[in-house]
Formats: C-alpha cells, structure tokens, sequence
C-alpha cells in the first residue's frame, strides 16, 4: 500500500540522514584531530627553532666574553706597558738610576 511504501521511504531518509550525520561526525572527527596534530607539530617545531636559536646566542655571547677579555688583557698589557716606561722616565729624571725590572714591577704593585 501507498502508507506502507511512504513509511518505507521515510524509513529510509530517516536512515540516509542519520549515516550523512555520522560521516560529518566522523569528517569533524578527523579535522580536530588533524588540526590537533598540526598544533602539536607547530609547537615541537617552534620549541626546536627556540632552542636553536638560545644555543647559537650563547655560542655568540660566548664568543663576545671570549673577544672582550681578549682586548680587556690586551689593553691592561699595554697600560702596564705605558706605565713601566713612565716609571723608568721617572726614575732617570729625578733619581738619575735607571732601575731593574724588579724595582719597576713592585713600584706598579705587581711583586
């Protein structure tokens, strides 16, 4: 009959509705999921850049501590340098006695 045949078709629109809703679950399922595992994957990459990047600064600073203690004793040797002259100048000029290399060390506090 026509009422049997028409609750056949609602029967199976009610069917078809509820597999298309379970495939759009089944595709936002699977979206979230992907989208998760993009963040994730963003995230490990970008922790990866970061620590990268803090170990070639801290290669970088290192090497700067490394230049800057360089030129740090190289200006203190020159200083001492300049300084031993001006004490062996000094010497000549008032005391007439050019003096030993001991003697202008501890006049500079070095022994």
């Amino acid at each position: 009959s026509d009422l049997e045949r028409a609750e056949a078709l609602r029967a199976e629109a009610a069917e078809t509705l509820a597999a298309r809703e379970r495939r759009i679950a089944e595709a936002r399922e699977e979206a979230r999921l992907l989208i998760a595992e993009a963040v994730r994957a963003a995230a490990e990459e970008s922790e990866k850049r970061h620590a990268e990047l803090a170990a070639r600064l801290d290669a970088e600073a290192s090497r700067a501590e490394e230049r800057i203690a360089g030129a740090s004793a190289a200006a203190l040797a020159e200083m001492r340098g300049g300084a031993a002259t001006l004490v062996r100048q000094a010497s000549l000029r008032i005391a007439g006695v050019e003096p030993s290399d001991a003697a202008v060390r501890a006049a500079l506090g070095d022994g």
